[in-house]
């Protein structure tokens, strides 16, 4: 029903790293069909922290790249769907404006990955809201249940496997 149950501090806002991935799949999965490409560039391959091993040359389908965010919460993966839906800033600027059709009023997106940017903030709140509306979908729901899955390796000859960081 969406009704809080209990909460404490559900409203203070802090820096959300990955879990502002959920905002950047609510905002995208309804515009841009899994069957899209990317043909990744350096500015996908040059992203830190988890990274899924993205090959800059490489072409992706939107659908691969959802399985890399999800599963391993792959910050080069969640750049290139940005890149895919129009570029970073169009990104952030819808995912701000998802947030806000929500009314995930303590939500600011700076980074369509989550990577740590002034002002970027959330609550638990919010990310609730996010999570709820994100779970109506088949989609997003197909692959936040999904635990394992191949995913294209790095010299474009083979596949190795990607598992969740979920541990429910």
């Amino acid at each position: 029903t969406g009704e809080v149950l209990a909460a404490k501090g559900a409203h203070v806002r802090r820096a959300p790293a990955s879990t502002l991935k959920t905002l950047l799949a609510l905002t995208v999965m309804p515009q841009v069909s899994p069957d899209r490409t990317i043909t990744v560039g350096p500015k996908v391959t040059n992203v830190g922290g988890t990274r899924v091993g993205l090959a800059r040359g490489r072409t992706y389908t939107l659908d691969q790249l959802w399985y890399a965010v999800f599963l391993p919460s792959a910050n080069d993966a969640a750049v290139a769907v940005a890149k895919i839906n129009g570029g970073l800033a169009h990104t952030v600027d819808q995912m701000n404006q998802t947030a806000a059709q929500l009314q995930a009023h303590d939500t600011v997106a700076k980074t369509p990955n989550g990577l740590d940017a002034p002002g970027q903030v959330s609550s638990a709140y919010d990310l609730a809201l996010i999570a709820r509306a994100g779970m109506t979908r088949p989609d997003f729901a197909k692959y936040a249940g999904t635990a394992r899955t191949s995913f294209p390796d790095s010299t474009g000859t083979g596949e190795h496997t990607i598992t969740t960081t979920n541990r429910l």
